[in-house]
């Protein structure tokens, strides 16, 4: 029977050049390059993505385990669904009921286009979330393994697929701790391999922003760690854009840096190019509202994205740090070359108006670039650290992770604690384990959110910083209204004209007076002579 329907499956993928099936009595997919592992599981909402080249044929399977659910979560339908450019979509549903060894498998699909395909594994919304984990993922009762094979011809394509947010289930023995190896991508070409040793989250997701634990819904990252019930912060989640891809191998080296998506219409960025941030059209547009020195910051930032803030020197003393000086803390969502603008209301960080007489300075201040932040949501243990290394932009590779676990409360059981709460000064985790903690209920990650972060520094090409007005133009005091101004205007003309015609008079009568001596001098003395001598002119 199974030969007859490899036989029946391999005919009709060549007649229309894909196929999809779902496949039951433990039909496995043919050798694959990326898979879960032998100790981490998915049962809940998961998406992966591939970049597939026309031509390539593309295999995934997601199989019943024979691990059952720890904490008896309801069962669920879960719909299956492969995408991609000009492909028709393929789809299965794994039944509620489904046997160990049973599932849902894509065998040989060929991709009619190059680009972004997409493999969907949804529970339904009567499923139930874990929001301290994630406020998006779905969870159910039945546990899956899963792999996905990109193939040419015989050869396997590695490097390929990715995930954004990876949503994994762990049972509860102490034998399910794993060592995981991820390479996470940005959309500005940042590259970062985390390896997390001896881990086990039970019920938890992977995934990496720029921004990490916040305050309230801004999106800007307080740099520490908190408890899963602080009503004052929480991780956002990507939210606030900045969202890395989860490679689950090192990004094959012929990746695009972007490529059509499964819906065939927008393109996606996949391994973008390093670029320095660049500052661009900087300028200060007043509003001319009378005394105060208000109006419009305007400029554009690209091959960015992160966190950076726009500083205005109020005083003048070219340092930003006065008392009274602004700074407004702005995130880059994505990377994007379109103007971004800012309304300055000329007010300073006292409260005090700043007079259009006073000259300012603007500064776009980008400090950190390749900013990372992998919040673990109430993992229960990471015993052997966390290990972080940028591999791409200037002095790459570096180790250097940082963390601040100083607001938590410390543990009674110090032998579940992490050993070291503040790691601001950011340490080299390739040289210790960092940042560990044992394997246990109520251990130092269980129901917090463990922010671990890096950045690199870097030089902001462009022209990021102006002075207004500019030191060649004059600075006008204006009055306190326009009739003011108008009456003064009036007054500076007719002084000019009194000044003016004074000038004129002197001058008319100084030649005047000189014509005259000239003629006295002629019929005085008449025409000179031969030999005559003139007497000194007056």
């Amino acid at each position: 029977m199974r030969r007859l329907l490899q036989t029946a499956i391999f005919r009709l993928t060549i007649v229309v050049g894909f196929v999809a099936t779902l496949l039951a009595g433990g039909i496995s997919a043919p050798a694959h390059a990326v898979n879960s592992g032998s100790k981490l599981l998915i049962s809940g909402d998961n998406t992966f993505y591939a970049y597939v080249v026309g031509g390539e044929t593309i295999n995934a399977a997601f199989t019943k385990s024979t691990e059952n659910e720890p904490v008896g979560l309801v069962k669920h339908d879960i719909s299956v669904t492969l995408d991609g450019p000009g492909l028709q979509t393929q789809a299965c549903t794994i039944s509620k009921d489904v046997s160990v060894g049973q599932g849902c498998s894509f065998l040989n699909v060929a991709a009619p286009q190059t680009g972004i395909y997409r493999l969907a594994f949804n529970l339904p919304d009567a499923a139930k979330p874990y929001p301290e984990v994630s406020p998006t993922v779905k969870w159910g009762g039945n546990l899956f393994s899963w792999d996905m094979t990109i193939k040419d011809g015989a050869t396997e394509k590695q490097g390929r697929v990715w995930s954004e947010l990876y949503a994994v289930r762990q049972p509860i023995a102490e034998s399910f701790l794993a060592n995981l190896t991820y390479h996470y991508v940005s959309e500005s070409g940042a590259i970062y391999r985390a390896s997390y040793k001896g881990y086990n989250g039970q019920i938890s997701t992977f995934s990496a922003d720029a921004v990490g634990i916040r305050s309230g819904k801004e999106c800007q990252s307080s740099y520490q760690s908190i408890d899963v019930t602080d009503e004052q912060r929480s991780p956002s989640f990507g939210t606030c854009g900045g969202s890395y891809k989860l490679f689950f191998e090192q990004p094959a080296g012929d990746l695009p840096q972007s490529a059509k998506q499964w819906d065939g219409k927008k393109t996606d960025w996949i391994s973008p190019a390093v670029s320095a941030p660049k500052v661009s059209d900087l300028r200060f547009e007043s509003d001319k509202n009378g005394d105060v020195q208000s109006g419009k910051v305007a400029f554009k930032l690209s091959n960015f994205v992160g966190q950076y803030s726009i500083d205005i020197d109020t005083t003048g003393d070219g340092s930003f740090t006065a008392k009274g000086d602004i700074k407004v803390k702005r995130t880059m969502k994505k990377v994007d070359n379109s103007l971004q603008e800012f309304v300055f209301d000329g007010v300073d960080a006292r409260g005090q108006v700043v007079p259009s007489s006073q000259p300012i300075a603007i500064r776009i201040n980008v400090e950190k670039v390749a900013e990372i932040h992998l919040v673990n949501a109430d993992v229960e243990g990471r015993n052997g650290g966390l290990e972080l290394v940028r591999l791409s932009g200037e002095n790459a590779p570096s180790g250097r992770m940082c963390w601040n676990d100083t607001d938590l409360r410390p543990l009674d059981n110090q032998a579940l604690q992490t050993k070291v709460l503040d790691g601001r000064d950011c340490p080299d985790s390739t040289l210790t384990a960092l940042h560990g903690w044992a394997y246990a209920t109520g251990s130092w990650g269980d129901l917090r959110y463990i922010d671990d972060w890096a950045y690199a520094a870097t030089k902001v090409e462009g022209v990021s910083k102006i002075q207004y007005p500019e030191a060649s133009e004059p600075i006008i005091a204006t009055g306190t209204n326009s009739k003011q101004n108008v009456v003064i205007a009036i007054a500076g003309l007719i002084l000019f004209g009194i000044f003016t015609t004074f000038i004129v008079v002197i001058i008319v009568k100084r030649r005047n007076k000189m014509r005259m001596l000239k003629q006295m001098q002629q019929q005085n003395f008449g025409p000179p002579g031969p030999g005559d001598q003139r007497p000194p002119s007056l």
